[in-house]
């Protein structure tokens, strides 16, 4: 098993101190996960440095395949305890990582699962407190915020979710798969950003200006019809309720309207100065 280093507070400081993360490219291919656990990203970090020459890491509990800083190659074999070294930054910076992981059966970061009922491969990813360096390379501390923006190349059966409404849906140029595009996220910690994928059946309806939805299982769709009344952020609270029995397999949210947050589970409330995604899991 690996061992991963806990971030300390001194060490938070000291990076908090000498970068300014810019922004998030992060490619997802979960076309791995259709019939296996393969779970693949490359994450495009652009950054500045208060202190030019410095050096640092970043995090990343993933099998490494390549990374390059400002274009040149890293020594990915140096990469242990969830952290690659950092050599030497420039005042602008930009780290590429390629990394991939098997561990998608687990729930750390990411959880793939297998409704029994028939068989259907769904995928969430849950990244509080510091599980997004498993799923993709990224400064995993909460005041580094950037905004982030996501490719996903997902089995063509599947339903995408993110933080907001994809830009685009387009057939991928190999495979049974398809892109789905989404816009940069507000400035966001890198525990608050979510992908979630999987054959699921989909409600929506307008109301007062909002798009509300909820996403359900096939194998439970019949407990949301296609005519469900979505009419307010309380009638989503309610179906939320009915199908408490169903929560892993049923995903509800509310564009465009505030997140409802609270004391749940792993569910934790926004850092002060995290910015509302449109987008948000209930």
């Amino acid at each position: 098993m690996t061992t991963l280093s806990s971030l300390t507070e001194d060490e938070a400081a000291a990076r908090s101190a000498l970068l300014e993360v810019q922004r998030y490219d992060i490619e997802v291919d979960m076309t791995g996960l259709l019939e296996g656990e393969l779970f693949a990203s490359t994450s495009t970090i652009t950054f500045t440095c208060s202190e030019p020459g410095a050096t640092t890491f970043v995090d990343v509990a993933m099998d490494v395949a390549r990374a390059t800083l400002n274009g040149v190659d890293l020594d990915v074999s140096s990469c242990s305890d969830g952290r690659l070294p950092l050599p030497a930054l420039a005042a602008d910076n930009v780290l590429v990582v390629e990394a991939s992981t098997t561990n998608t059966g687990t729930g750390e970061g990411i959880l793939r699962t297998v409704d029994p009922t028939d068989e259907l491969v769904y995928v969430w990813t849950s990244l509080e407190p510091d599980e997004a360096r498993r799923v993709w390379a990224c400064f995993d501390q909460p005041d580094l915020k950037a905004p982030h923006r996501f490719v996903v190349t997902a089995p063509s059966s599947w339903l995408v979710t993110s933080n907001g409404a994809p830009e685009s849906v387009v057939d991928a140029e190999d495979g049974d798969a398809r892109v789905w595009t989404y816009p940069d996220t507000p400035r966001l910690s890198t525990y608050v950003v979510v992908v979630n994928a999987g054959p699921f059946h989909e409600v929506r309806r307008q109301h007062d200006g909002h798009d509300l939805g909820v996403a359900t299982t096939e194998a439970i769709r019949g407990g949301v019809a296609d005519n469900t009344p979505i009419e307010a952020p309380n009638e989503v609270r309610c179906l939320r309720g009915n199908l408490r029995g169903h929560r892993q397999r049923t995903s509800i949210d509310e564009r465009r309207v505030r997140p409802r947050v609270g004391p749940v589970g792993r569910r934790r409330r926004l850092n002060e100065g995290d910015e509302r995604p449109d987008q948000a899991r209930i």
